[in-house]
């Protein structure tokens, strides 16, 4: 993937430490911890919206170093809907991870329902796109095993 979300969240996280930092006394130490509430903090107010538009930021970009080219629909159906409404008890950051599916549901330690990794649903959802001559618009589509999240998505093309 080409974009690191890990990244994306420590950007956010960002301090100055000030004047009195390197001088390698407490407040070497002080500063650290306060640069590290920082972070989660600023981890913690990332909202889903802006974690959204770069995981379609990424998807798209990932689709052009594949040399295709992401359809219009498709592109404006990933970022209508919010992944992390499908995904209950599941932090943000892995909500919008495009490269891995989310469990939602474990019968024991099997997995019994999960949503789609958002790079497999980007290219079924314009493949399914292209296969209809004229797109998907005003067509019906049976979606099965779904616990909402891609139906939400077919809905917008």
């Amino acid at each position: 993937m080409r974009q690191d979300f890990g990244m994306l969240l420590e950007q956010g996280g960002r301090t100055h430490a000030g004047p009195d930092s390197g001088n390698g006394g407490s407040s070497d130490r002080t500063t650290l911890m306060d640069m590290e509430n920082a972070r989660q903090m600023s981890i913690d107010m990332v909202s889903g919206e802006v974690l959204r538009a770069a995981m379609v930021d990424q998807l798209v970009a990932d689709h052009a170093d594949k040399e295709l080219s992401m359809r219009p629909e498709v592109e404006a159906a990933l970022r209508a809907v919010p992944r992390h409404l499908f995904t209950p008890d599941t932090a943000l950051q892995e909500a919008y991870r495009a490269d891995q599916a989310v469990v939602t549901k474990r019968v024991g330690d099997e997995v019994v329902s999960s949503v789609s990794a958002s790079w497999l649903i980007a290219e079924m959802l314009g493949q399914a796109a292209d296969a209809a001559d004229g797109g998907l618009r005003g067509r019906q589509v049976l979606e099965i095993g779904s616990g909402g999240h891609n139906a939400a998505r077919l809905r917008e093309l």
